[in-house]
This record gives C-alpha cells, structure tokens and sequence, in this order.
C-alpha cells in the first residue's frame, strides 16, 4: 500500500514539474507579437479597418493571465481618420475560472484613450460594424477585399443596431443590441459570464459628433474607476471630465458619482444614487451648479426615475430676456414613461424658480400631483402654476388644467385656464415664496394698483384636445376678456371680450388660429395660418379691425396694452407746453436711453405674408381712416406694400419697410396729398408750427440700434407743398415794422433778437421747400414763400439738424413790389432783410440782421428828405432830414 502512495506522489510530482517546465518553456518561447500581423490582417478583411499597433505586446502568464498592449489605433472603415485610439492598455484575466466558462478579469486599465463617434444623416453609427452592424460603405476601393476573399457568413453578421435614438442613447442600444444577439437572453457574451474587478480610465478623450441633429461636443479629462463590474448587479462608479462644444456652445466641467447596473442583452441599464454635477457654460447658461440626483432606469425602452431631482443655479444669458441669479429645480418622486407601450405616469412633479430678470424679480411654481396615460385610459390631477415677475411694472399669472381624460392616444383636458393681471408704472410688493405650493385651483389673481396706474386682467379659457398618435392638438374653444382699468380712458375701464380657437398639427409641422373680439363696439378679426411651424415659421394671416386706438391700448413708453403717456402741456396741441417728467424720475444713463432702444429682433427668424384692414386708426396721436396694407416678412425684414389712408382731409400712399438683420436698416416713400398740415402736426408733434392744406412727398432713409442713431443716420429727400396757410411763431410783417422804427430811431444795435410767440403768425398764400438729407442733416435746396405782403427765399446756412433737433436757417425776406398801404412798409419795398432763425424746435428764435439793409434805407430816407426840400415842404422836408440823421448816427455811432 505504501509502495502505491509513493508511486502516486511521485507521479504527481512528475506531473508538476513537466506543467511548470511546460508552462515556463511555453511563457519563455511564446511570442504574441508575432501574431501582431495575423490580427492586423483579419481586422481589415472584416471591418475594412486599419488596425496599428506600435509597441510590443507584453504578456504575463502567473498568477493571472496578462497583456499589456501600447500604441493600439484602429482607422475608419476604407480611410486613413482614427476611429480610436489607446495609448497605454492592461489586461489581466484569472486562469483557472476559464475553464468553468466564466471571464473573470481582475482588472483593466486604459490610459490615453480617444475615440470618435459620428452618427450621419441617416442614423448610422461609425462603430455599428464593430458590434454586429452593417459595415459601412468603403470609401476607397482599394481597401475592398480581394477577389476569392472568403465574404463573412450570416453567422458572424448579426442584425444592425437601431439609429432612430440620439447619440449616447443609440450607442448604448447597438451595444446591447449586440450583445444579445451574440447570447441570447443570458447575460453573456459569446456563450461566456464576464466579471471584471476593476476598470481604471485615465486621461480619456471622446468626440460626438452628430449629423443630424448637429451635435457637436468633445469630452476631454475623463477618468473614471470603477468597483466590480458585473451584469445585471449595481457596482460604483467615479468620474470626471470636462466638456466642451460649439453645438450647442458647451464648457463646462462633470463630476459625479452612481452605483451603475449594466445588462445588454436586455438592454436593461440603472443608476443608482445618482450625484452629477455640471459646472460652466452649457448653451446660454452659464452654471454655477447643474446637479442630477436620484434614480434611474431603462429598460428595453422603458425610462423610469424614483427620487429624481434637477437643480440649476447660475444665469440664464438670452441676449433677448437675461436672468441672473436664477434658482431652478424640478423634482419627480416617481416618473415613467414607456415610448413602446404608450405610458406615461408622474407622481408629485414640481417645478420651481426663481431669479432675477431685466425689469425686476420673478418666481415661478408648477404642481401637478399626479398623472397616468395609457392607452387603456388617462387621468390625473388638476395641474396648476404661477408666475410672477415684479419691478416697475408687475404681471401676475395664474394656469391650471382640469378633468384629464382619454387614453395615450387622445388625450383631452376638460378645461385649460390662464388669468393674468398685469399693473403697469408701481412697484408692487414682492410676493411670498414661490416655494409654497400654489393653489389647486386658478383663483383670480389681481395685483394691488395705485391711484394713476394701469391695470389690465386678462382671462382665457378653453377645453383642450390632444391627438398623440398624429401629434396634433387644439383648443376648439377660447373664452376670454381683457379688463383694462386706467383714470386716463374715457370711462376709466375698458372691457374687450373675445372667442377664438387654435390649432397645431406636428405631423404637418402647421398650425391655424382664428381670434374675434369686440373692441369698442367693433369688430377685430383674425385669422392666420402658421406653415414650418418647428423650424422657421411661416405665417400668413388676414387682419381686419372696425376701430383700432393704439393710444388707449398701447400707450407711448409701454408695450401693448402698457402704462399710459403723460398727458402733454397743451393737449390741443395749440401750445408749446411740454410734458413734465415726474419728480421722482431717475435721471437717464449716459448714452442713448433704455426707452430709446429700437429691437426690431423678433422679425428674425420667421415669415409673414399677409393683409391689415382698419377701418379708423389712431396711433401716438395720428389720426386715419380706410387703412389699408399688405405685410410681408422674411429674412429679418418687413415691407408693408399699398400702404393707404385717408387722414386729415387728404390721403396717404406708399410704402415703409424695416430690416432687423441690417441694423434696423428702415426706408419710407409715402406721399400726402391735400392733408390740413396744421391738425396734423398738432396731433402728431403736439404743436402748430405750419398751417395750410397741401402735399408732402418723403423718400428717407436711416438705420441704427436707438433713436438717436436713427435720427444721426436719416438720409434722403423731402418736398412740401403747401397752399393758402400760415408760419406760426413769428410775424415777419410785424417785426419788419418795429425794425424800421429801430432803424429811424438810431439806435445803434447790429440786430434785433425775437423769440417765438405762439399767438402770432405769417401768413401765405404759396409755400414750398425742397430738403436732401444726409447724415442726419437736411439742407434746404429750395424754399419760397410769397404772400401779398413778402416774398421769402433760403439763404446760408439753410438747415435742419434732425439728430440735434435744431434749426440753423437764414431766410432773406423781401417786401412784396407794391405792398398793401396798411402794412407801412413802403420805404422797405424791395430791400432784402436776413432772418435767421436758430435753435431747438421747441425754442426758436429769430435774429432780424437790419444793418444789411439800413444803407438802402438811408439813401432812400435821404432821397425822400432831398425831393420834400426841393419841393419846398418845409415841415415834411425837415421831418425826412431828421430821419436821415438818425439813421447815419445809428450807422456811424456818431
């Protein structure tokens, strides 16, 4: 017996020392580098990839079965572009567990990794071909594979991964998409459990880049260490990286943590206690914080959140509407959503703001409790919401949706409800936290006016339809009413009921709206149709309004339906009265002020084609009727054609158009024709400067961001004719007489100062002027006026500063031939004498230059007193030499 047990010892030993002689001969000789070629070869008869691998393979045997690998890129199919790439790649595998089929790695290790992934127009992916897809087209035929080569069989090209899904998300599906075609249901791969120890990722470097959404977005800096890897059992995971990206602009850094659960076959994927935190520039944000916590889950299509939380905090950088300091969150105890079996279920999801915007404060919160869709039915509860923004003017905003019925299909909303009351010119008090809940029901909201403010509420109610399966929706029925309250309108309030409905159809990317209201007794009508509604809306529309006072409802300094203008010094328009700003008014910043911005920004992007019908405008005081114009929108620009109108006893024709993308760039040809030129200007400028009934003819020219720019741009021509009217501000006859005494009287001054009076005038019975403009400067090429008394003409300088408002006009004024008897001015027949009048339009004055004429009128004082002496008119003789005398002394100072 002994003797068997020492031959069996002996044997084993033997047997040992032979495995190990076998094994270091084997660990000693074997070379893998030699199969570098043989590898190289299969990937480009397979993938039609270039596969290079610089360094050496290094290869451990014991304990663990081990490579390390350096230099390893694989190219794009048929082309030289690297796919991927690693700088540095440790493997190590347990021995022993192989032989029970399980892969037990104890742990890998990537150093300097960089891969780019692609998605093209149609949805492929670079990689599909790697993990079973079809090979993408070889661009190049030299890299196709050789006549007689060996084609692969259907066995070793499973079915492609979907492309449908987003980038990251489609990755994921081809991945486990392969995978399950390689092992069915099991989670394995190739008939093989994996259990890897650990993975070490260090200084990684992945680019996405997507056609066709135009993603573009490279993650550099990532590392990330894993605990045991397993699937389908949650292991931990750490990782950072920085993100950075054109599209959308991205730069901003990741951090986080989650215990990962990871099945392809299924492809089932979970995130446990889930921490990520963004921070930078992501889009228009800038992020001091975007954090992710919670739960979530996917599951063969199926999404699904527990505990889940977003919160923001930063600025939102909208050139259009900046928020500063802004505090977002949404939260989701419990969310699903099923996109295979049409599901959709929430519990408790809030939604919760609050920050800083331009005007003042605001503060935002959105319940809805609970939701369920399927297609077996639908139900939830009231949704409701509020907003509130305050500052100088406030809005205050209530919605809610009510009795949700239907299924995943069609979807309806028993009623969906909006009321807003917005107080314009007060600071109302700041609310209390949009952290408390809003109520469950919209209970009207109306915001503390003060005496002199406007306030307008506004309602709207409708059911609400929607058709998911054809992704269409409508509100069928619109109620609502606009109460403006106001001590400026007529009656203090003003009530504007309407009824409409809307439409959308996503399917068709269109949309119809229909709007009829009663304002003021009359009817407002439109209708419009909305085409690439997605994309850049194309809107065409028709508009048609009994009475439209833009006065009343957008008053100058507010938006539409905004704070009412200060009534004018003079409302008659008869004055030269100025509107007083209050006291306690801040004093405007340097530069253009706020309220002198022109944006025209929200003509870009869309287009509009359509027609305006009004029956009587009012607009910043202008008055008309019969308004008629076609509008067309495109590219950022608005022309408004056939522009007509009757107004002020005449008519109106011609066109105007504004162009947002060449710097508010805006052009006017419009003619006027016998319009009563004073109740014009009185209305429009709020003073009389000129009387009479006559044409204008404009063709102007301007651009710039703010008025003043405008004003310092404005380029073009104008012409004015005007009959049988009157300059107010200055009686020209009046002064020409009081010269005339001056002159008699000797007094030596070079001229007379007058300043403009509003009661006295000069009439005519023909005025016309010619203006060029340019640069913001119009120059008089042209101007006549005559009446029986004057005949009036431009000298130099001749101009209007429109951008300084200022008048600099020398006019040389002449005493009509035989001028009437009353008048007295026979002495002054013919003589020429310079006006100049100067200064802003609201003050001007008017210097008489009577030393160019006294010469004339001395010798014709001297003329006179020599005829009287001659004719032995002693009294009358003696009263022309005494003239004479005084004007030489006033001439001479002597």
């Amino acid at each position: 017996m002994k003797t068997w047990i020492k031959r069996i010892v002996l044997a084993l030993a033997i047997l040992v020392a032979v495995v190990v002689a076998a094994a270091a001969v084997f660990v000693l000789t074997f070379d893998p580098n030699a199969y570098k070629a043989r590898l190289q070869e299969m990937v480009s008869q397979r993938f039609h990839r270039t596969l290079i691998i610089d360094g050496d393979i290094d290869m451990t045997l014991f304990p663990t079965l081990g490579l390390t690998l350096q230099g390893v890129s694989l190219t794009e199919p048929g082309r030289d572009e690297l796919f991927a790439s690693i700088e540095d790649a440790q493997v190590s595998v347990a021995i022993w567990p192989l032989l029970s089929k399980k892969l037990v790695i104890d742990h890998l290790t990537f150093s300097g990794v960089k891969a780019r992934v692609v998605r093209d127009k149609q949805g492929r992916f670079n990689f599909e071909d790697l993990v079973g897809g079809p090979a993408p087209a070889v661009a190049e035929a030299d890299n196709a594979p050789a006549a007689g080569d060996a084609a692969p069989s259907a066995a070793d090209t499973p079915a492609a991964a979907p492309g449908a899904a987003q980038t990251a998300a489609g990755a994921a599906a081809g991945l486990g998409q392969a995978a399950a075609d390689a092992g069915g249901a099991s989670p394995m791969v190739g008939g093989m459990r994996i259990d890897i120890a650990g993975v070490d990722l260090k200084d990684g470097e992945l680019q996405l880049q997507d056609d066709r959404s135009g993603l573009a977005l490279t993650i550099t800096q990532l590392e990330a260490t894993t605990g045991r890897v397993a699937y389908d059992r949650p292991f931990p995971v750490q990782l950072s990286a920085h993100l950075q990206g054109t599209a959308p602009a991205v730069d901003a850094d990741l951090t986080g943590q989650a215990k990962l659960s990871l099945n392809p076959a299924g492809p089932r994927y979970a995130a446990e206690d889930m921490n990520l935190r963004l921070s930078g520039r992501l889009g228009d944000a800038q992020a001091k914080s975007l954090t992710a916590r919670g739960k979530l889950g996917f599951d063969s299509g199926k999404l699904e959140a527990a505990g889940l939380e977003l919160v923001f905090e930063g600025d939102l950088r909208d050139p259009a509407r900046p928020l500063s300091n802004v505090d977002a969150s949404i939260a989701a105890p419990a969310l699903m959503f099923d996109s295979a079996r049409h599901e959709m279920r929430w519990e408790k999801l809030t939604v919760r703001a609050k920050g800083a915007a331009p005007d003042g404060p605001f503060e935002l919160a959105v319940d809805a409790p609970a939701l369920s869709v399927s297609p077996a039915g639908a139900s939830g509860a009231t949704l409701s919401g509020r907003l509130r923004l305050n500052g100088g003017d406030s809005v205050d905003l209530r919605f809610g949706l009510k009795g949700i019925g239907g299924n995943a299909e069609a979807l309806s909303v028993e009623e969906v409800k909006a009321q807003a009351t917005i107080s314009y010119g007060a600071r109302a008090a700041r609310p209390a936290s949009a952290d408390a809940a809003p109520a469950a029901s919209v209970a009207p909201a109306r915001a503390g006016g003060k005496p002199g403010t406007r306030e307008v509420a506004v309602t709207l109610a409708s059911p609400l339809t929607l058709d998911l399966a054809h992704r269409a929706g409508a509100l069928p029925a619109v109620q609502g009413n606009i109460a403006i309250t106001d001590p400026g309108l007529p009656q203090g309030a003003m009530q504007i009921p309407l009824t409409g409905a809307l439409s959308a159809d996503l399917a068709k990317d269109a949309a119809e709206a229909a709007l009829n209201a009663q304002l003021e007794g009359g009817k407002f009508d439109l209708k419009a149709s909305i085409a690439q509604l997605t994309a850049h809306p194309a809107i065409t529309f028709a508009l048609a309004v009994d009475q439209l006072d833009l006065d009343k409802l957008a008053p100058a300094g507010g938006a539409i339906l905004g704070a009412p203008r200060p009534p004018a010094g003079d409302p008659a328009g008869k004055g030269a009265g100025e509107a007083q700003a209050p006291a306690n008014a801040p004093a405007p910043a340097a530069g253009a002020p706020e309220t002198d911005k022109v944006d025209f920004s929200a003509l870009a992007g869309m287009s509009a084609k359509g027609s305006v019908s009004i029956g009587t405008l009012v607009a910043r005081g202008l008055h008309a009727d019969t308004v008629r114009a076609n509008v067309a929108l495109a590219r950022g620009k608005l022309d408004l054609g056939g522009l007509s109108a009757a107004l002020y006893g005449g008519k109106l024709a011609g066109a105007f158009s504004v162009d947002a993308a060449r710097e508010n760039a805006m052009s006017a040809r419009l003619n006027l024709n016998g319009v009563a030129i004073g109740p014009l200007l009185a209305d429009v400028a709020g003073r009389r400067a000129l009387t009479g009934t006559g044409d204008v003819a404009l063709d102007l020219k301007t651009q710039g961001a703010d008025v003043p720019a405008l004003k310092r741009q404005l380029s073009g021509t104008a012409q004015l004719r005007v009959r049988d009217g009157a300059v107010q501000g200055i009686n020209v006859g009046q002064v020409l007489r009081d010269v005339k005494a001056l002159v008699l009287s000797g007094k030596r001054e070079d001229s007379t100062e007058v300043q403009a009076d509003a009661s006295r005038e000069t009439a005519f019975s023909r005025l016309d002027a010619d203006l060029a403009f340019a640069n913001g400067v119009g120059t008089f090429k042209s101007l006549a006026l005559v009446s029986p008394l004057l005949r009036v003409t431009q000298g130099s300088p001749a101009r209007i500063d429109v951008g300084a408002d200022t008048v600099d006009l020398v006019a040389q004024v002449r005493i009509a031939d035989a001028p009437p008897r009353a008048e007295g001015l026979d002495e002054l027949r013919g003589l020429g004498v310079p006006v100049h009048v100067h200064g802003p339009y609201d003050h001007l004055s008017y210097r008489v230059d009577w030393r160019a004429m006294a010469g004339d009128l001395a010798a014709r004082a001297l003329q006179r007193g020599l005829k009287d002496a001659l004719k032995h008119k002693h009294g009358k003789s003696e009263e022309r030499l005494q003239d004479l005398g005084k004007v030489l002394k006033g001439i001479t100072g002597k």
